[in-house]
């Protein structure tokens, strides 16, 4: 399963930050395509707080707070805003 192959790169010490963003990003993804949309805000905004800079993460936290009764993507998305914030970026 893919999911598993991603979790064993992430206990890999050696990962490039660049690298461990882009893995922390396809986990995320791999936990919404099992609708563990919990799981999946955690990777995702830690994906970001790593460097991983795509537009789905803000997109699967938007789509998340509007869809799908959790306060972990309520929480999730206000911890992306206060990094997107901290850093001056773009949405």
């Amino acid at each position: 399963m893919a999911l598993t192959h991603y979790l064993e790169q992430l206990s890999d010490s050696g990962l490039a930050i660049e690298q461990k963003a882009k893995v922390l990003s396809a986990v995320a993804y791999c936990y919404y395509k099992l609708w563990d949309y919990y799981s999946a805000v955690q990777y995702f905004v830690s994906a970001f707080e790593h460097g991983y800079r795509k537009g789905e993460i803000y997109q699967f936290l938007r789509w998340c707070t509007g869809h799908v009764d959790s306060t972990a993507c309520l929480s999730g998305f206000t911890r992306y805003w206060k990094m997107k914030n901290i850093l001056n970026l773009e949405a």
